[in-house]
């Protein structure tokens, strides 16, 4: 944990070691959130219809890992980085299962 980031209370203490986010002992308990490094791309989505080429839409989403103060559980949130038409807050086992599923699915494809 790099120095002068956190400081020196029990529960700032546990920071995993890919949290980048300031905590002090006087952040409200609702603050109290590690997180990861944000990563970025953009996702083309489109709503169910019989014809969606014509409604994909290209939006920039940020992806990040979430883990509440306390709390074992991993959480992996892959948001729209403005406004709230998208966004997927998994656990780190659910994020892993649906990559192996788009990963099977993928390979479907020809290269």
């Amino acid at each position: 944990m790099p120095e002068g980031r956190h400081d020196e209370s029990s529960a700032v203490r546990a920071c995993p070691a890919w949290c980048v986010r300031d905590h002090r002992s006087a952040d409200h308990p609702e603050d109290r959130l590690h997180q990861s490094p944000p990563r970025h791309a953009v996702l083309v989505t489109s709503a169910p219809s019989v014809d969606p080429d014509a409604a994909a839409v290209a939006a920039p989403v940020v992806g990040r890992l979430l883990q509440l103060f306390g709390s074992t559980e991993v959480w992996v949130e892959v948001a729209a980085e403005e406004g709230d038409e998208f966004r997927v807050v998994l656990t780190a086992g659910s994020a892993r299962r649906l990559a192996t599923v788009l990963e099977a699915l993928l390979t479907l494809l020809p290269t």
